[in-house]
């Protein structure tokens, strides 16, 4: 039992490391980079966040005038850049001569800061919002660009991968601190008085900077989205990669009953507790109900047929006739159940229907999906109850009181 266990475990480890290991490359976004370059030293850096990327190492830097340098990484082929101090502007140029004026120019949107005067300036520094670090996990290579061009190669860069998805970083001319990023989390970390390339005791700051990992392999999962018709609720929402066993749960409400899972136009099931496999995408099930037939009662239907009468009904919205029939085209929106009594218009849109008081607006709550075709609802109404029907035709909201529905009279339908 006991190396039972241990194996379990071993093939836990092994999966996990090999889970989040896989990931091609990741990639560090700096709204703030700077190329900082001073002419009386002939220094540059590249910095970020308050840390030097690089301190230029591959760089050539010429001045061919007093306010003109043209700058190039010893990589680059068949360009270079050229810094204006005065009028604080960047080209890219082509065709020229590294060190002498001339060559297409073009210019480039990176803002260029100056210390002392623009004719002669003390030090000055390009601006970059597009600045980005990217780390590639095969060959263990870094890169660091801006402005769509590479600045550093990471040459004099140190990486370690300390496990599969934590990765060490630094120049190597940092002292007592280096870069941490987690490529499960997604999160970076200036780490502080820990042992690079291991796992130690140390202080982490977690950086406002974005981690985008690529080529990661992870379960993709997918919403199941379930709702319900009038007369229940669901359970069973959520989400789940493809193929899980889900169960789904279709709960009626009091004098319903559960008739199908639908998706779309398609029936899925007719068990209100149902195991679904999930497919390899997004969808919606929807849980339909009816109202339980009780024994003796009648069926409620909102019928329309080739008939010249259809089906009479009390008319007591103001402003109509006091009688009128549900037409071709009319959609059922709510329905209810009251005590039969005298109907009495209280102005106002309000009515008196025996002793219950009703708006003539259609009420609050989810509407009725209807369709101006044959519609049945179950009547689990005692003899003697009146059935209140609200009807949109033509935009308008329309109140019919059907009483005694639990009697069939001549002049209507009752099924």
């Amino acid at each position: 039992m006991k190396k039972n266990t241990i194996v379990v475990v071993l093939l836990l480890v092994i999966f996990m490391s090999l889970y989040f290991a896989s990931f091609d490359r990741f990639r560090l976004d700096f709204s703030d980079c700077s190329l900082v370059y001073v002419p009386s030293s002939q220094t540059l850096q590249i910095s970020t966040v308050g840390n030097v990327l690089s301190y230029g190492q591959g760089w050539t830097v010429q001045q061919v005038k007093s306010y003109l340098y043209h700058f190039r990484l010893n990589t680059w082929s068949g360009f270079y850049w050229m810094v204006n101090t005065s009028r604080r502007e960047v080209y890219r140029v082509t065709g020229g001569t590294f060190g002498s004026v001339g060559g297409n120019q073009t210019k480039l949107n990176i803002n260029v800061d100056v210390t002392g005067s623009g004719n002669s300036p003390t030090r000055f520094s390009l601006r970059f919002t597009d600045a980005y670090l990217i780390y590639s996990q095969a060959s263990r290579d870094i890169q660091i660009a801006a402005a769509g061009t590479v600045l550093s190669y990471g040459h004099d860069w140190q990486k370690a991968e300390v496990k599969p998805y934590l990765i060490h970083i630094k120049q190597n001319n940092w002292s007592g601190f280096y870069w941490q990023v987690n490529t499960s989390r997604k999160e970076f970390y200036n780490y502080q008085g820990g042992t690079f390339g291991s796992i130690s005791p140390g202080s982490q700051t977690l950086l406002n900077i974005p981690v985008t990992v690529y080529g990661q392999q992870t379960t993709q999962t997918y919403n199941l989205n379930l709702s319900a018709m009038m007369g229940g609720s669901v359970n069973g929402s959520g989400q789940y990669s493809a193929g899980t066993m889900v169960n789904i749960q279709a709960i009626p409400n009091a004098g319903y009953q559960f008739l199908y899972w639908k998706q779309g136009s398609s029936i899925i099931s007719h068990q209100a507790n149902y195991t679904y496999q999930m497919p390899a995408q997004n969808l919606t099930l929807v849980a339909n109900f009816e109202q339980q037939a009780v024994p003796g009662q009648p069926r409620l239907g909102v019928y329309v047929e080739d008939h010249p009468l259809g089906v009479i009904v009390t008319n007591i919205m103001s402003g109509y006739p006091a009688s009128g029939k549900i037409q071709n085209g009319d959609v059922l929106t709510h329905i209810g159940f009251l005590n039969d009594g005298a109907v009495t218009s209280l102005g106002g849109g309000m009515v008196r229907i025996g002793m219950n008081t009703i708006n003539v607006n259609f009420p609050q709550g989810t509407q009725i999906q209807n369709t101006p075709q044959l519609q049945s609802f179950i009547a689990n109404i005692p003899m003697g109850h009146a059935a209140v029907i609200w009807i949109l035709r033509g935009g308008v909201h329309r109140l019919f009181v059907w009483l005694n529905p639990g009697t069939a009279f001549s002049s209507s339908y009752i099924f």
